[in-house]
């Protein structure tokens, strides 16, 4: 049985992808990770020295509120999802949308984006009259869509104070899908397979790979032939869809990636800035809206080198496959952060070393491994750890 848990952060320091975190959270009083932004921090007790902790819990209410009113998006864009129409001009539009990588326009319908636009008006109110209680000078905030992975939403904040001038950098606020986007197409593919014939099936597929093979001449999909052969692929991969959904809240999510962030500031031992090549967010809200606030990194910030994951004892699954989690080679999403292995990153003498490792010149590092070879004893490090570590040196 989980024992109660008072706060998170030391939890999450002692290791990452846990499978069960619904748990972990309903046995945790306080479902806060890290905190509010520093600059946003130091103004703060800068106007407020008596009541400091207080103003840092008001502070991060407002962020969690203004989280709840977007996280409303979740909704609407589900129930958009649900309205696509089947006719075969909508299904040509959906061909159309993806062909043109933008798959959010097949159910982004004008009720979508209008109560989307009255989402974010509200999320800004709310902001404001939050922010204002401690920050008398703000008089405006600006929240703008960046757009949608499938387990989260990206809005930038923008607080402004008098003469247009901001009061902080600008933030993301990333809030998390209550169903991920994935689950949700599958889900409308399931209902529409209720409704379809096997002719109708067929006619729409045949019709979506023409248009597909039009666009792609490298690559030709086989023109399919059976309404019913298809009706089973699609029945296979609402299963996979929910199985992925499943297998992935190890990794991504809310609760992953806070845990995975504060295993990596802790890890690190040093404060990790953008220009390392990895930006941690500030802090994850854990409670009924799930949502992360990070810094904006706008194209004045790049990384002076690659971020070596392995020398904390992890692997980014997703960081070169995923064009998306990297920004001028800034890792900016930490979903999909796994242990290089669970013997690695359960062994102290294994992880300081590594870390060790990664701080030598590439040139010289062959000669730490075998010189802390003859050194460690095997039931310090193991021999499988010892060639755990030496693929991956070679790997990097």
């Amino acid at each position: 049985m989980l024992a109660k848990l008072s706060r998170l952060k030391n939890f999450f320091r002692a290791g990452i992808n846990y499978s069960n975190y619904e748990k972990i959270l309903q046995n945790t009083e306080r479902k806060t990770v890290g905190n509010i932004p520093d600059d946003l921090k130091r103004s703060l007790f800068a106007l407020h020295t008596e009541n400091k902790r207080e103003a840092i819990l008001d502070v991060q209410n407002v962020f969690e509120e203004t989280a709840a009113v977007l996280g409303k998006v979740n909704i609407y864009e589900k129930q958009a999802i649900f309205r696509m129409s089947s006719t075969p001009r909508a299904q040509e539009r959906q061909v159309h949308c993806l062909i043109k990588g933008n798959p959010q326009e097949q159910w982004a319908d004008s009720l979508y984006k209008e109560k989307t636009l009255e989402t974010v008006i509200k999320a800004e109110e709310v902001m404001l009259n939050g922010i204002k209680k401690y920050f008398p000078d703000v008089q405006n905030v600006v929240i703008t869509p960046l757009g949608s992975g499938v387990f989260g939403y990206g809005f930038r904040c923008e607080i402004f104070g008098k003469n247009g001038k901001k009061i902080i950098g600008d933030k993301v606020l990333k809030v998390y899908r209550e169903q991920g986007l994935c689950e949700m197409l599958a889900e409308k593919n399931e209902r529409w397979l209720n409704i379809v014939s096997d002719e109708e099936l067929l006619e729409y597929t045949q019709r979506s790979v023409r248009m597909l093979n039009k666009n792609n001449l490298s690559y030709q999909i086989p023109m399919p032939k059976s309404g019913t052969k298809i009706r089973k692929s699609l029945q296979d991969q609402h299963k996979m869809a929910n199985d992925f959904a499943q297998e992935s809240q190890k990794v991504h999510g809310a609760a992953a990636e806070a845990n995975t962030s504060e295993y990596l500031r802790h890890a690190a031992g040093h404060k990790l800035k953008p220009e390392d090549g990895i930006t941690i967010p500030y802090m994850f809200g854990l409670g009924d809206t799930k949502f992360a606030v990070s810094e904006f990194i706008d194209k004045s910030r790049k990384a002076a080198k690659k971020f070596e994951f392995g020398r904390l004892g992890v692997r980014h699954g997703d960081f070169e496959m995923n064009p998306g989690n990297n920004f001028n080679g800034i890792c900016i999403d930490l979903g999909g952060i796994s242990p290089l292995s669970e013997d690695l990153m359960s062994n102290d003498t294994a992880l300081k070393f590594l870390k060790r490792l990664f701080q030598t010149s590439p040139d010289s590092r062959k000669q730490v491994l075998e010189q802390f070879k003859t050194t460690v004893s095997p039931k310090e490090v193991s021999q499988k750890i010892i060639s755990e570590i030496e693929d991956l040196l070679i790997a990097v």
